[in-house]
């Protein structure tokens, strides 16, 4: 027994507008039923969000960044331990302003 999606996947499609359907992706399967009543299988269809295809860029983006330097951890786990790590608001705050407008440009 199979099951109808055509209808299920067409009007969702409708609720969906054009700018945020982009990679779509179809596939057709045949099960042993449909091959011994001669029916043909239903299409599925996939479709990506903006903020989906965002993230996979950005995710493909911090596979390329380098992996953690262990010793740049160990010299600020000693500075911390020992009392010498001085924390800088105004650059934290400034790299994170810069992040945010980062994150605001990719999603744009």
């Amino acid at each position: 027994m199979g099951i109808d999606v055509g209808n299920l996947t067409q009007s969702r499609a409708t609720n969906i507008s054009n700018e945020n359907r982009h990679s779509t992706v179809g596939r057709t399967a045949n099960t042993a039923q449909q091959a011994a009543t001669g029916k043909t299988a239903s299409t599925e269809t996939v479709s990506m969000t903006d903020a989906a295809i965002n993230l996979k860029k950005m995710s493909k983006r911090m596979e390329k960044l380098p992996v953690v330097d262990a010793k740049r951890v160990e010299q600020l786990r000693k500075a911390i331990e020992n009392g010498d790590f001085e924390i800088d608001d105004i650059h934290i705050a400034d790299k994170l302003i810069g992040m945010d407008k980062l994150l605001r440009k990719e999603t744009n």
